[in-house]
């Protein structure tokens, strides 16, 4: 093989390694009781036989009713190891997000001792969140492009100034792009 070529190899993997690999959308349960709806885009930058580093973008909807609905955008990354039978582990995925929540009751001040309507604009803030999970592969033993997913962690935010956690639960697919 001449080095030309052992370069455009090298490059073209380089090139292939920020293509999307997978498209997932899940359930996204905050703390059981806040159902919610999760998009993302899978990247694979570095694997090897068994084992790869996933990077992914996240889009991820709340509701937690009557308080308030909020919308996510982050990422995470998450390990995963492969098994011959098709199933995966992902013993470890770290994410960071910026939640915005809109709160859905009115909102009062006490201005000078008097109880005011205030201005409803919502309230941002940052996300962490460390998961654990299983997935299973169809697309080995079948012609179907797909991965079945579930990881379960805890999260954290701010409340008050002080950082609360709570659980989360991702049960989703995936669909395998060429």
């Amino acid at each position: 093989m001449s080095a030309q070529s052992e370069t455009l190899d090298s490059l073209e993997s380089n090139t292939n390694r920020w293509k999307v690999k997978r498209i997932s959308a899940a359930y996204a349960g905050e703390n059981f009781i806040r159902p919610g709806m999760q998009l993302s885009a899978d990247f694979i930058p570095a694997w090897k036989k068994k084992h790869e580093l996933v990077l992914s973008p996240t889009l991820t909807f709340f509701v937690f009713r009557p308080f308030y609905t909020s919308v996510m955008l982050g990422g995470r990354a998450t390990y995963h190891i492969h098994f011959p039978s098709g199933f995966t582990i992902r013993p470890l995925g770290l994410g960071l997000n910026y939640k915005y929540k809109f709160l859905l009751a009115p909102v009062y001040e006490v201005n000078n001792g008097n109880v005011e309507k205030s201005r409803n604009d919502g309230y941002g803030n940052i996300h962490a969140l460390a998961t654990t999970g299983l997935a299973y592969n169809f697309s080995d033993r079948t012609s179907l492009p797909l991965s079945l997913f579930a990881d379960f962690g805890f999260s954290a935010e701010p409340y008050f100034g002080v950082y609360k956690f709570h659980y989360e639960l991702f049960v989703g697919i995936s669909y395998h792009l060429k």
